[in-house]
């Protein structure tokens, strides 16, 4: 996998009264058959809790609310790198009468935030190119820097 380096400038602002940053980062990957293939992540700020788990399941549980019915075909801790263990869930779902996809969602927990990441796959790119989202998954959250609040 080429590799290259992201570096953005980070705007600082304040926002008005009872509004919050609820931005949306998409990584788009390669097509891979019939697939265009996007990693979704989420950001929560100050989440206030310590168990990777317990975040977890608490974004699952509100991501279910409104979905078709899935299938979780696995779910639980994961050793993603050495020094890196993420929560996550595989799961199966149809969308469409006879396209089954898999959705693989990981959690973080890393300096009191939250990281949510979600990709879809088919069977085929699910074997190709999880891998790499697993890769993409990992260098986001080791590069992540803590910012000071200055």
């Amino acid at each position: 996998m080429d590799e290259h380096s992201i570096k953005r400038d980070v705007h600082r602002f304040r926002l008005p009264q009872g509004w919050e940053d609820e931005t949306i980062h998409t990584f788009r990957g390669p097509h891979d058959g019939d697939m265009q293939h996007y990693v979704i992540l989420m950001i929560d700020d100050n989440v206030g809790i310590i168990d990777i788990g317990q975040y977890a399941r608490r974004q699952l549980e509100s991501q279910r609310l409104g979905e078709p019915p899935v299938e979780v075909i696995r779910q639980g801790e994961r050793l993603l790198t050495p020094d890196l263990t993420v929560y996550e869930c595989v799961s199966k779902w149809i969308p469409v009468d006879t396209r089954i996809l898999y959705l693989r969602q990981y959690y973080a927990l890393k300096n009191g935030c939250g990281y949510s990441f979600s990709c879809e796959f088919t069977k085929r790119s699910l074997a190709t190119i999880g891998h790499e989202v697993d890769q993409l998954v990992a260098a986001v959250l080791e590069e992540t820097e803590e910012l000071d609040e200055s």
